[in-house]
């Protein structure tokens, strides 16, 4: 939430949350946020698209979930080892196949869902089960914006401040078994 707080600013997380604040002090982002269930990824993700439009919505998701790789970072990082001195000399390659191993690790704990990632000759796949971002939600489009900018947020940072292409190829909300985002592992110049 902090991430979407960045984009759309306090008042905007109030209306998301269908908070109206009175006249008081604007509560705080905790505060906000108490209320929100554990699952509330989904509401908050549809309440984006009613407040923005379908377009406004998947901008603000991307661009939140952009913004909030940093306060991963800074709550995590340490953690995960992505902020020692090994992990930011090891190749570029390596270094962003390893760290988008231990997001999965970390996210799958977080968000009590399946995540792994897989291979082939050109790409690299993140597979969500159970995605917190579009579960029991049918839509004919991907859903999972948050999570494409919080995974291209962190490939720019891993590599430097390259652009890597991430794309949604499927989505359970349209039905498939798992959210697979396709991770192109060569930076556009």
């Amino acid at each position: 939430m902090e991430g979407v707080q960045e984009i759309i600013g306090r008042s905007g997380v109030c209306a998301v949350l269908k908070i109206t604040p009175s006249d008081e002090a604007m509560p705080s982002l905790e505060q906000l946020c108490a209320g929100l269930a554990p699952d509330g990824a989904v509401s908050v993700m549809s309440a984006l698209d009613n407040l923005y439009g379908v377009r406004g919505g998947r901008g603000v998701a991307l661009r939140a979930g952009r913004a909030s790789f940093k306060y991963l970072l800074h709550s995590f990082g340490e953690r995960l080892e992505l902020t020692s001195l090994s992990f930011r000399l090891q190749p570029t390659r390596l270094r962003l196949k390893s760290g988008l191993n231990k997001l999965s690790d970390l996210l799958s704990k977080e968000w009590g869902s399946q995540i792994n990632l897989s291979e082939d000759a050109r790409y690299w796949y993140w597979r969500v089960f159970d995605c917190p971002e579009c579960s029991e939600t049918n839509s004919d489009h991907v859903m999972c914006h948050f999570t494409t900018g919080l995974l291209q947020e962190y490939l720019s940072w891993a590599g430097g401040g390259k652009f890597y292409n991430v794309a949604e190829t499927e989505c359970r909300a349209k039905g498939a078994g798992a959210c697979v985002f396709r991770v192109d592992p060569v930076p556009l110049d």
